[in-house]
């Protein structure tokens, strides 16, 4: 009877492991699959705008503030993050060189990404149309 109850707990550790795994994988693939564009600053309406990002188990909602063309601040309202806390750093960048073309937080690649496509989807509220 023991010998069951351990086998049963070992499987279920096992399928747990497997299934975290899997998220985990497609996090990773959905985060890679991020099509960043470049956005033309100069035809930026000044206000305020929200972006959001949904990568599997990374989601990133944030708030941007226009003005002249350029990133005033940013507020970051939502990041649920996994362990990618340290890439809320990048928003620092992304403000200074007022663009999302900026390097991704190293050992926290995947928040990365999802912090500046929330960006860009800001950026592209603000655009004024072609």
């Amino acid at each position: 009877m023991k010998r069951k109850l351990i086998k049963a707990l070992v499987v279920l550790i096992l399928l747990g492991a497997g299934g975290i795994a899997y998220q985990f994988y497609q996090t990773k693939q959905q985060s890679d699959a991020l099509a960043f564009e470049a956005v033309d600053m100069n035809r930026l309406q000044d206000g305020s705008y929200e972006g959001e990002c949904q990568t599997g188990l990374v989601q990133v909602r944030l708030r941007l503030r226009i003005q002249n063309a350029a990133i005033q601040r940013i507020e970051l309202l939502q990041h649920d993050n996994g362990m990618g806390k340290d890439a809320e750093r990048i928003l620092e960048d992304i403000q200074k060189q007022n663009s999302t073309a900026v390097d991704d937080v190293s050992s926290a690649t995947i928040s990365s990404r999802a912090i500046r496509m929330a960006a860009q989807n800001a950026l592209k509220k603000a655009a004024l149309p072609q």
